[in-house]
Parts: C-alpha cells; sequence; structure tokens
C-alpha cells in the first residue's frame, strides 16, 4: 500500500496574519547591518525570482503535527512522544511494511516516522502581493532587579500580507482528512500561533477559507472498482469522495486500514486529470470545501474515537 499511488489530494489556501508574525531565519543580523538583529526567514521566491520572506513547509508540518498530538492527546488517542522519546518507532524498522503500519499510532501514519515517510507534504508558503514589515524595538527585563537586562534589540515581522500554501496528502485516509479540517477550524478560532514569541503576542493568523482548493486525483482502474461511487447527471459523471477503505479493501486488515465508515453525501464532477484516461480528478471550493472537512469530522474522525472518547457515539 505504502508503494502505490493509488490516490492524492491537495489543499491550497491562503494564510493571513492577523498581527505581526515572525519566523526567525536563525541568522543574527550582525553581519548585514541592513537587517534587524532578529529577521525574518527569506529566500527566493520562485514566482517573482527574487528574495522574499516566507512561511517555511518544515516550520508548517512541525505546527499541525504537534496540533495534531494534541488534539489526540487531549481525547485519548494512544500516540508515541517522540520529543522524550525519539527512538519510539524504531522497534519496527525490521518488520514488514503490514505490520510498520499497523502498529504506528495515528500521527505517524500521516506525518511519518522513523521507520515509514510521511505521506503528507508542506510546500514553502510565499506571498501572493506585497507584505507590510515593521521593525519593533524590544528589550528584556531582569525578573529580579526590574530594569533593562539587555538590549534594546530589534525584532522584524510582517503584520500584513497573504501567503499560499500548499498542502498534498497521498493515499489518504478521510480521517486523516477531518484532522487537518479540525486544525484548520482551530486556526481560525485563534488557538495556534505560529512563529516567535507567541506568549508576546505575536502568531495569531487565520486561513483563508474562500480561497482553499481541494483537487484530488485517482488511479482509474482503483476508483472504477468500487460499487456506486459512480453517477450521471446531465450527461457528466459525478463521484463520491474515496478514503483508502474504498480503494484498497483487500487489504485493509493487513494494514489497520480503519473501515466501516459512512460515506460521505458530498459528490464531485468527475474529470480525465491528463487526457490518458489514467488518472481521475476531482475539484472542490468555496463552501463545498468547508462542508467536506466537517463531514471528514462527523463520519470518519468521530467514528474512529468510538471506544476511546464518548465524542464518536
Amino acid at each position: 500500500m505504502l508503494k502505490k499511488n493509488l490516490s492524492e489530494m491537495t489543499i491550497r489556501f491562503i494564510i493571513v496574519p492577523k498581527g505581526p508574525i515572525l519566523i526567525k531565519s536563525g541568522v543574527e543580523g550582525g553581519a548585514d547591518p541592513t537587517l534587524p538583529d532578529m529577521n525574518f526567514v527569506r529566500t527566493t521566491n520562485p514566482d517573482s525570482g527574487e528574495k522574499s520572506v516566507y512561511l517555511p513547509g518544515s516550520s508548517l508540518k512541525g505546527i499541525f503535527r504537534s496540533y495534531a498530538e494534541k488534539i489526540s492527546k487531549t481525547i485519548g488517542l494512544p500516540i508515541e512522544d517522540i520529543v522524550e522519546n525519539p527512538g519510539a518507532y524504531e522497534h519496527l524498522s525490521k518488520k514488514k511494511d503490514t505490520e510498520r503500519y499497523e502498529q504506528s499510532d495515528c500521527i505517524a501514519k500521516l506525518f511519518g516516522s522513523q521507520v515509514f515517510a510521511s505521506r503528507i507534504r508542506f510546500k514553502d508558503a510565499f506571498p501572493v502581493d506585497e507584505v507590510t514589515i515593521e521593525h519593533r524595538t524590544n528589550v528584556s527585563i531582569d525578573r529580579k532587579l526590574n530594569k533593562v537586562k539587555a538590549g534594546p534589540f530589534q525584532m522584524e515581522v510582517v503584520t500584513s500580507g497573504n501567503f499560499r500554501g500548499e498542502i498534498s496528502i497521498r493515499n489518504f485516509e478521510l480521517w486523516q482528512i477531518g484532522l487537518l479540517g479540525l486544525i484548520f477550524r482551530d486556526f481560525n478560532d485563534g488557538q495556534i500561533k505560529i512563529g516567535y514569541a507567541k506568549s508576546r503576542g505575536l502568531g495569531d493568523v487565520v486561513v483563508n477559507f474562500t480561497d482553499i482548493e481541494i483537487d484530488i486525483s485517482y488511479s482509474k482502474l482503483a476508483y472504477i472498482k468500487v460499487p456506486n461511487s459512480i453517477s450521471k447527471k446531465n450527461g457528466n459523471e459525478y463521484g463520491k469522495i474515496l478514503g483508502l477503505d474504498k480503494l484498497l479493501p483487500e487489504e485493509a486488515t493487513a494494514y489497520d486500514i480503519k473501515t466501516g465508515f459512512d460515506d460521505l453525501s458530498l459528490e464531485v464532477e468527475i474529470k480525465d486529470k491528463d487526457g490518458w484516461g489514467i488518472n481521475l480528478s476531482q475539484e472542490i471550493r468555496g463552501v463545498k470545501v468547508v462542508e467536506l472537512l466537517k463531514e471528514c469530522v462527523e463520519k470518519q474522525w468521530a467514528k474512529l474515537l468510538e471506544g476511546v472518547t464518548e465524542i464518536g457515539k
């Protein structure tokens, strides 16, 4: 299953700062007198070819994984703590693919571990228009003497702009999409902050749902084998959103792929993705994106929790 390419979901979205944010570059500004002491990370924007501030995909993945772990721990799902126990998954390294996946927790199945690669990828989020950058002056206060301990030093923050992010998940289970939906929701509720100095008011962002797009591609051979997955409306073919439990039922038990979920009610037009008749695609925009994420929470993620917590009952 891990070596097959049965499906892939790509989620595109806009991250908008609600106040100052700072993703530190890790390089002190002393070497470049034009930069402040704590400067925003920069790299070449592939669209413009110029240096630009950006939100690294690695930083976004860390935020998503950390918050997914928090959700899982809160509701009682057993997961490994890779901070306290970095070698938590090493005992699975000599096992078969089926055993490695089956014996991994829900976080490792999505974000990866030492024994198999992540199924989710985060692209760097670059600004799609002009960003507002400010320099702020700070000092460090001695708690005992109640006076300046160090400083002043300057901090570079972004206060406005639109950063386009993209997440891709290969061979996804729909409960995993539900977990991502909860994280997107909590971003917009102000429960998740990004970057440096979060305890000092920095890091508030919102994910602009009106700009989220979801593209899904399937192996045509896998999709058409699923009974009642395709219907015709006005001469066009419409299909259900299918997770790995429907695309790979013969291997569900071996890999511990969760089954028995209710089908999603959302049906989306099916198109030939590449014109070769090999891959099928579906595109979801606007309010239907929220419908999909909510259904994956209510019908898939909540079902996963049955027997662990009252949420799924």
